[in-house]
């Protein structure tokens, strides 16, 4: 297994897999996992040029990824962005370098080994420079993200509409 920043070349690999796991929540398909964001091909690749995505690989394939979205503004991230900023006006979260959405993919047959962790680690390193912390939404459905954040040392730290927030420290320093 390769763990690597995205390329401008991985961008079709990367919407193809966004693409499957976001029609799977369309299609009420939920049990191994669903997204709520879907990106088109042109959002993915801005992304991947912002330094923000990285992959695994197995056998020359794209089998995963893990991305941060400080670029393309959504509703969603917005109303992120004011849950935090409201706990940081009444001292509940200090102030610091946040990115408001995060997004991983594991394709089912490697979920379960370590790939989404080692994804987060190296997502981690390549947006250290940018960010102190990583918010992520955990949608109440999504029973294997949440498993999945909470192994990989996640907080979860507040309530939104039809799931919950949840952080992690870009550094451990």
């Amino acid at each position: 297994m390769i763990y690597r920043p995205a390329n401008i070349y991985d961008g079709k690999a990367i919407t193809k897999l966004n693409n499957k796991y976001y029609r799977a929540f369309l299609e009420n398909d939920k049990q191994k996992g669903f997204l709520k964001t879907s990106f088109t091909l042109n959002q993915i690749e801005s992304i991947i040029e912002a330094g923000e995505v990285v992959v695994a690989e197995f056998e020359n394939q794209v089998i995963g990824y893990y991305l941060t979205n400080s670029i393309i503004e959504t509703e969603s991230n917005k109303a992120r962005e004011f849950k935090v900023k409201g706990l940081i006006e009444t001292g509940e979260l200090g102030s610091a370098r946040y990115v408001y959405q995060t997004q991983a993919v594991v394709e089912k047959q490697f979920m379960g080994n370590g790939v989404a962790r080692e994804l987060l680690k190296n997502l981690k390193k390549l947006v250290s420079p940018k960010f102190d912390y990583l918010i992520g939404y955990i949608d109440n459905e999504n029973s294997n993200a949440k498993e999945a954040h909470l192994k990989s040392g996640w907080l979860i730290f507040a309530d939104i509409e039809g799931g919950c927030l949840a952080m992690t420290k870009v550094t451990d320093s």
